[in-house]
C-alpha cells in the first residue's frame, strides 16, 4: 500500500491514500493521536504520495543499492510534482543509503525508510546474502556403518515412558517426556548395542554435569555421549533402559506422573545394581514415526543436496539460522483454485477451570491461500510453529519461528501481513525497557520489520496478561491487551486493558494506552477488539471499573459504553462467575458469547468503598456455583451511551448434572453465527477420553455446537461433537462458502 504524509499546521501526521483526510482526522481523534482543538483553523498544505517502490529488494553481498522505480509526487493544493530525486534513504541505524552505495553486509531484512525534507514517508526492506558464505553442514552426518544390526536400528524412533509421554526438548536444552509433543530422536548404533542419540536439530542425548551428581539432569549437548540399551521383555512387549556405557550403574529415570498439563522429569539415578532396573527406568522405542515430524533437512540430506549456508547474523534484530526458519514446500506448480481467506481461529483448549482470567491461546488456524493450503500456528513456550496443509491435508512443512521477547501474546493473520505480540516482564519498572514487541511478517512467515514499545510507554511490569488480541483497517493495527502497571501511589500494582495503535506501513507506533484512557477497564481480565468499517470496536471484561462485560465504541475523541452483561458484586472483587469467548459484528448489531453463573444466587458479603480493598472478595456459597449457563450479549451496532445489551440463554447448564466451559463465538456470515463449547460430567463422570488419538485425561466428554443468527435465535437445535476438529473441519467449510 503507498503512504502519504500530510502536512496540517501546525501538526505533521500520516495516513493511507485510500482514506480521505476526514476520515483520517475522525480516526486519529477516536485513537487519541491528536486533540480536535490542535486542527481548529488549520488546513491541509501539501501531502506526499509514493506511488510505487524500488523495483529490486534482492541484492548479494557488495552489490550497489537502487533505487529504480521509487516514484514519488507531492500534491499541493492539487497540483502535482515529481520529487522522485528528493526521497532520501535510512536504515534504521541513521545510515543513509545513496543510488551505488555499496551494501557491505549480509542482512537478511534490512528496513529502509523513506524520507522527504527529513520526514519519513514511507519504507520497504531489503534482502543481503552472502553468496560466498561458507557452506554449512548437517546438524549431524550418522555412519552408515552397524545400521543394520543392533536392539534398535539406525534410524528415528520416539523415546516414550512408562506413562506415555514422548521425551521433547526444552526450551533449556533440558529434555523430559510429555504428552504433548512428537519429537523424534536419531539413534545411531555404533555397534555391540552402543548408540549416539541426535536430537533432531543438532546435539545429543546426554546429562549434565558428573555421571556421579546426584540426579544430574538430562540434557541436549555438544558432547557426544554414549549410551547402552538394556532391554527387558513385559508382557510381549519390549522396553528398554538406557544406561551411560561409561558407567552401567547409571540409567535414565522419570519422575513425576506424565500429563497434559505437566510433564514429567527426568534424571539419571544409580541403580546400584546393574540388573535391577526399576519400571521407571524403562522405556518404549518406537521406531514408528511420522514422517512430519522428522525435520525438513533430513529428507534433504537424504536427497543429496547440498548442506544449508552457516547462519547469517544480522546487525539490526536477532540472527536466525536455517534450522530455526525451515522453509515450506515448494507450492508454484499448485494451481490457484480458490480466493485467499484469514480465518484468525483461535483453537481454545476448552478446559474445566474457570479463573479470574482469560488465558493465551497457543493454538490456531490462521488462513487459506489462493492455492488452498492452509496455515496453522501453535506457540510452546520457546517457537511459534507455523504448519502448512494442503487443501488434501497433506503436510507442506514449517517454520519454527523463535520468540524474539519470552513472552508470545498473540498471532493475527492480516489482508498483506502477519503479525506476532511478543514481550517481557518489566518487575524493575524500566522505562528504556523493550516491553512489547509486534513483529511483521510476509504471507509466508518471513520476517520483515517490527515495532517496539517501551515500558516508558506501557507502564506495565507484566505487559500481556492474557491472548492479545488484534485488528485491522487499512494500515492501522491495533492490538487489545491488559497490562499489570507500575506501583502506583498506593503501593498498588493496578490492573487494566491497553491498546496500542501501529501503522503498518512504516510500523510505527500510532497511540500507546495512558494509564487511564478514554476506555479504561480496571481490572480487565479478558479483551476483545474489532473493526466496524474503520471504527474500533473493543469488549473487556471488568470486575470493577466497571464491574460488566462491557463494550466499548470509538465516537470522536472519546467513546460510546454498552454494558452486554452485569455482574453482581462489589466493585473490584475478582471473582465475577463469568468468562467471555469472543466478540463478532453481524448485519445490525455486535455480539458477545459468555458463561456465567446464577448471579442473583452468589452471596456476597458488604463490600469496601476502596475497590482495591476488595480484591479477594468471594461470594460465601462460591463452592456451589460451579455451573454456568451459556449467555449470547446483543446490542445494535447502532446503540447510545449507557445502552444494555440483550442476553439470550442458548445452553442452561445450572441445576443439571452437566457442566459447560467458556464458550466460543464465531462468525459464518452476517446473520450466522455458531456458539462453541466443551461439555463435562458435573460429578466427575466420564470425561478421560481420547482426542486426535493422543490421550486427552482432561479433556471435554464433548463439545457441543449451536447455530445462530444475529439476535440470537437458535437455527435448529445444538449439535454434539465427539472430537472438536471435526466441528473446525465443518466451520471453515461453511466460511470458505460464504467468502
Amino acid at each position: 500500500m503507498a503512504l502519504s504524509l500530510i502536512a496540517i499546521t501546525p501538526l505533521t501526521v500520516t495516513a493511507s491514500p485510500d482514506m480521505s483526510l476526514d476520515e483520517w482526522l475522525d480516526m486519529a481523534i477516536k485513537s487519541g493521536m491528536i486533540k480536535p482543538e490542535q486542527i481548529k483553523g488549520s488546513r491541509v498544505t501539501s501531502y506526499v504520495t509514493i506511488k510505487s517502490l524500488p523495483a529490486k529488494i534482492n541484492y548479494k553481498v557488495g552489490e550497489a543499492f537502487d533505487p529504480t522505480g521509487l516514484v514519488a509526487v507531492l500534491i499541493d493544493n492539487g497540483k502535482e510534482t515529481d520529487i522522485t530525486n528528493k526521497i532520501t534513504f535510512f536504515t534504521l541505524r541513521n545510515m543513509e543509503l545513496k543510488k551505488g552505495s555499496s551494501l557491505k553486509e549480509a542482512n537478511e531484512t534490512l528496513s529502509i525508510e523513506l524520507r522527504y525534507n527529513g520526514a519519513q514517508v514511507g519504507g520497504y526492506a531489503i534482502h543481503v546474502i552472502d553468496p560466498k558464505a561458507a557452506s554449512g553442514a548437517w546438524p549431524f552426518v550418522p555412519s552408515d556403518k552397524n545400521m543394520t544390526s543392533g536392539k534398535i536400528k539406525s534410524g528415528w524412533a520416539y523415546i516414550i515412558s512408562h506413562d506415555d509421554g514422548k521425551f521433547r526438548i526444552n526450551g533449556d536444552k533440558t529434555v523430559s517426556p510429555s504428552r504433548r509433543f512428537n519429537e523424534p530422536f536419531y539413534f545411531e548404533h555404533l555397534g555391540d548395542d552402543r548408540y549416539y542419540i541426535h536430537a533432531a536439530n543438532g546435539g545429543y542425548l546426554s546429562y549434565k554435569g558428573k555421571v556421579t551428581d546426584p540426579s544430574a539432569p538430562i540434557v541436549i549437548s555438544d558432547t557426544p555421549c554414549k549410551w547402552f540399551l538394556d532391554a527387558y521383555n513385559e508382557g510381549g512387549y519390549r522396553t528398554f533402559a538406557l544406561v551411560v556405557d561409561s558407567n552401567h550403574k547409571y540409567v535414565i529415570r522419570t519422575w513425576g506422573y506424565c500429563n497434559e498439563t505437566q510433564d514429567s522429569q527426568i534424571t539419571l539415578h544409580n541403580t546400584r545394581n546393574g540388573d535391577a532396573y526399576l519400571r521407571d527406568c524403562r522405556f518404549i522405542i518406537s521406531t514408528s514415526v511420522d514422517q512430519n515430524t522428522i525435520p525438513k533437512w533430513w529428507f534433504d540430506y537424504k536427497e543429496g543436496k547440498e548442506a544449508p549456508a552457516s547462519k547469517v547474523e544480522k546487525p539490526e534484530d536477532d540472527g536466525y539460522g536455517y534450522y530455526d526458519k525451515l522453509e515450506f514446500a515448494n507450492e508454484t506448480k499448485r494451481p490457484t483454485i480458490t480466493t485467499r481467506i484469514d480465518y484468525n481461529l483461535e483453537l481454545p483448549e476448552f478446559r474445566n477451570n474457570f479463573t479470574n482470567w482469560g488465558t493465551t491461546v497457543k493454538s490456531s488456524i490462521l488462513s487459506r491461500n489462493e492455492r488452498g493450503t492452509y496455515l496453522e500456528a501453535y506457540a510452546d513456550g520457546e517457537y511459534v510453529t507455523i504448519r502448512k496443509y494442503s487443501a488434501e491435508n497433506s503436510y507442506l512443512g514449517e517454520k519454527p519461528i523463535k520468540y524474539e521477547l519470552p513472552i508470545f501474546g498473540g498471532i493475527y493473520s492480516g489482508k498483506e501481513y502477519n503479525y506476532i505480540a511478543f514481550g517481557q516482564d518489566n518487575t524493575e519498572e524500566n522505562d528504556s525497557k523493550e516491553s512489547i514487541r509486534i513483529v511483521k511478517y510476509d504471507k509466508e512467515f518471513n520476517r520483515i520489520s517490527s515495532v517496539s514499545i517501551t515500558g516508558g510507554q506501557t507502564k506495565a511490569i507484566k505487559p500481556l496478561n492474557h491472548t492479545a488480541h488484534f485488528a485491522e483497517s487499512g494500515n492501522q493495527l491495533i492490538l487489545h491487551t491488559a497490562r499489570t502497571r507500575y506501583k502506583s501511589s498506593d503501593g498498588l500494582n493496578h490492573q487494566s486493558n491497553l491498546d496500542i495503535f501501529v501503522n503498518t506501513d512504516t510500523m510505527k507506533v500510532t497511540y500507546v494506552s495512558s494509564l487511564s484512557p478514554a476506555n479504561h477497564v480496571s481490572h480487565s481480565f479478558d479483551t476483545y477488539v474489532r473493526f466496524d468499517g474503520n471504527v474500533p470496536v473493543f469488549l473487556d471484561l471488568g470486575d470493577g471499573s466497571p464491574r460488566s462485560v462491557v463494550l466499548q465504541k470509538a465516537s470522536g475523541s472519546s467513546y460510546i459504553k454498552a454494558t452486554m452483561f452485569e455482574i453482581l458484586g462489589p466493585a473490584g472483587a475478582n471473582y465475577t462467575g463469568v468468562t467471555a469467548g469472543g466478540l463478532e459484528v453481524s448485519k445490525n448489531n455486535y455480539l458477545t458469547a459468555i458463561a456465567t453463573i446464577n448471579q442473583s444466587s452468589a452471596k456476597w458479603g458488604k463490600g469496601n468503598s476502596n475497590a482495591a480493598s476488595n480484591a479477594s472478595m468471594v461470594p460465601s456459597n462460591h463452592r456451589s456455583l460451579n455451573q454456568r449457563d451459556i449467555v449470547v450479549c446483543i446490542v445494535p451496532r447502532n446503540f447510545s451511551n449507557g445502552a444494555v445489551a440483550k442476553n439470550v440463554t442458548i445452553a442452561k447448564y445450572i441445576g443439571t448434572s452437566k457442566i459447560a466451559t467458556t464458550p466460543q463465538l464465531l462468525k459464518i456470515s452476517n446473520n450466522k453465527f455458531v456458539v462453541l463449547w466443551g461439555q463435562y460430567s458435573l460429578n466427575g463422570g466420564t470425561n478421560v477420553r481420547y482426542e486426535d488419538d493422543d490421550w486427552d485425561e482432561d479433556g471435554p466428554e464433548c463439545y457441543q455446537v449451536q447455530y445462530i443468527d444475529e439476535n440470537g435465535n437458535k437455527l435448529g437445535n445444538a449439535i454434539r461433537y465427539e472430537k472438536v476438529k471435526d466441528f473446525y473441519a465443518t466451520y471453515l467449510k461453511e466460511v470458505d462458502s460464504v467468502k
